[in-house]
């Protein structure tokens, strides 16, 4: 199935375009996408897929007293993960405001 949609500009020359989107194709789009980044993921950290997300899937953040957000600190394996794909380690407090 194929969305479509016609838009004409406010202008002289009357210029119209049409947009389509195809719903099943941006599925497909978006788990290419996924496996894509996570052979890349593989491939720079020289871990498997499954370690990756194990060792990522550790990461927590907490709330405390309303408050603060505050991540748990880094193994050596997620710090090793972190910078072996260019991401930033999470920081240790992200946000303070007012409970």
């Amino acid at each position: 199935m194929i969305v479509h949609k016609e838009v004409r500009l406010d202008d002289a020359d009357g210029t119209r375009f049409i947009l389509c989107h195809s719903p099943d194709q941006a599925t497909r789009d978006q788990a290419r996408r996924t496996a894509d980044l996570d052979r890349i993921a593989e491939r720079r950290s020289e871990q498997t897929w499954c370690t990756i997300r194990r060792q990522t899937g550790r990461i927590m953040q907490i709330i405390l007293a309303g408050t603060v957000a505050q991540s748990t600190t880094l193994a050596p394996a997620q710090k090793a993960i972190c910078q072996a794909v260019s991401v930033p380690p999470p920081a240790r407090a992200t946000a303070f405001g007012p409970s």
